[in-house]
């Protein structure tokens, strides 16, 4: 106990107040910083700061230093979210963030029991963590669109799916503590099905971890691991079926929208369609989606890599009248949303 040497230690400039009242140390990171609104904020740092004057006190710069266990990384952005300029700024969807900082607020916020900031990062999280079939989002576009609208135009929250462990175990941990679960299943899902991209682009996350930004490394429990095995399976199955299911109703439906939509070669588009569900489609596209990514089951299917050669921009036109092309459309798009809602039904996440 006594003096507390700061050659050490990185004081963060944006959180140390000439007039602030308290030195809190993260590791080898400090603070200076008001005590009266920690005090104010969290019951737990009010614990934490309830400290008798006494000459044992550790004190550095005349102020007393209370240490705390947990990162620097995670304790810096809850103390920005806090004094600069608040965490009610999170609310505004339009302040883009990233995925490491706002974890660090919600897991700091859970921590310190400060309901409010808790709320407002699990609202800005869910908006993030939801399949972009459910948003403003065009479907024919291919995997770089979809995270762009998600990272920004959606809740501007720019993620990476190598932190998909941290996401889980986040999401699960908040679920855990008392009263409803914080996190819908989709949610839970999205954040699943993450794990499997990260999976499938570097498999060693399976035995070694993923890191967070402090460096912590984030594991799956083993249920998640069996989920993210068995999901990734069913999602490289689903990039096949959807196709499958759209030629399939598009085939026994046509005798009845055919007139609705106007097709000038009645019954022309229809036999096509056989020839493709009972030739290309089935011969092609099932070799060709077991060499894609189980990311395609949100990729528009003539964008993804690689391309079902029955579905490039030429090959429409060529076996597809325009109005039975956008009815098809329609009946894909209705598949990829079908096969998203088998695949969170099958993973059972919150179980």
């Amino acid at each position: 106990m006594g003096h507390v040497d700061s050659s050490n230690l990185h004081k963060v400039e944006d959180l140390w107040y000439e007039d602030g009242t308290i030195i809190l140390i993260a590791g080898t990171v400090a603070f200076c910083v008001h005590k009266g609104v920690l005090v104010a904020l969290s019951p737990i740092f009010r614990d934490i700061l309830a400290l008798p004057k006494s000459p044992n006190n550790d004190t550095m710069e005349g102020r007393v230093v209370a240490h705390i266990t947990d990162s620097g990384f995670d304790m810096t952005n809850f103390l920005r979210a806090v004094f600069r300029p608040g965490y009610k700024s999170l609310v505004r969807d339009t302040q883009q963030v990233s995925f490491p900082e706002l974890a660090s607020i919600l897991r700091m916020a859970h921590k310190y029991d400060v309901p409010e900031a808790v709320a407002i990062a699990v609202d800005r999280l869910s908006q993030r963590f939801c399949a972009p079939f459910h948003t403003s989002l065009g479907r024919q576009v291919d995997w770089d669109d979809v995270q762009k609208h998600l990272d920004t135009a959606h809740a501007s929250v720019a993620f990476d799916p190598a932190d998909a462990f941290e996401a889980l175990n986040l999401m699960r941990r908040i679920n855990a503590a008392t009263g409803p679960p914080r996190f819908p299943d989709r949610a839970l899902a999205v954040a699943l099905f993450y794990c499997c991209v990260a999976v499938e682009q570097n498999p060693r996350l399976v035995r070694s971890g993923a890191p967070r930004a402090d460096g912590t490394v984030e594991e799956l429990s083993d249920a998640d691991l069996e989920r993210c095995v068995r999901g990734t399976a069913l999602l490289r199955q689903e990039v096949y079926d959807g196709v499958s299911r759209a030629l399939m109703a598009f085939q026994d439906g046509y005798g009845v929208f055919k007139h609705q939509i106007k097709c000038p070669r009645q019954n022309g588009c229809q036999e096509d369609i056989k020839i493709h569900l009972a030739y290309v489609q089935l011969t092609e596209c099932e070799r060709t989606w077991g060499r894609g990514s189980v990311r395609d089951v949100w990729v528009w299917v003539a964008k993804r890599q690689p391309a079902p050669g029955l579905f490039g921009a030429e090959a429409w036109q060529k076996w597809m009248c325009g109005p039975c092309k956008k009815k098809f459309e329609q009946l894909l798009e209705e598949s990829m949303v079908k096969g998203w809602d088998l695949f969170v039904a099958n993973m059972s996440v919150s179980d």
